[in-house]
């Protein structure tokens, strides 16, 4: 699986919370992103658990654990 592929998902679930997420020229996440199970195992989960939205900037990695 295409590594921009496996950003989908926590990029899909961090803009549904409310976060801007940095795109590529193609539309992909411009940022290695990582939410693990035991931190959030749906987006109502992450809503949950997020205090505030993170502010996200291109190339800067986020991950929650």
């Amino acid at each position: 699986m295409p590594r921009r592929d496996m950003l989908l998902r926590p990029a899909r679930w961090l803009q549904s919370c409310g976060c801007k997420v940095p795109r590529d020229a193609e539309g992909h996440a411009d940022l290695p992103l990582e939410i693990s199970p035991s931190f959030a195992l749906d987006v109502d989960d992450l809503r949950e658990r997020l205090v505030a939205p993170p502010e996200l900037k291109p190339g800067q990695a986020l991950v929650l654990t």
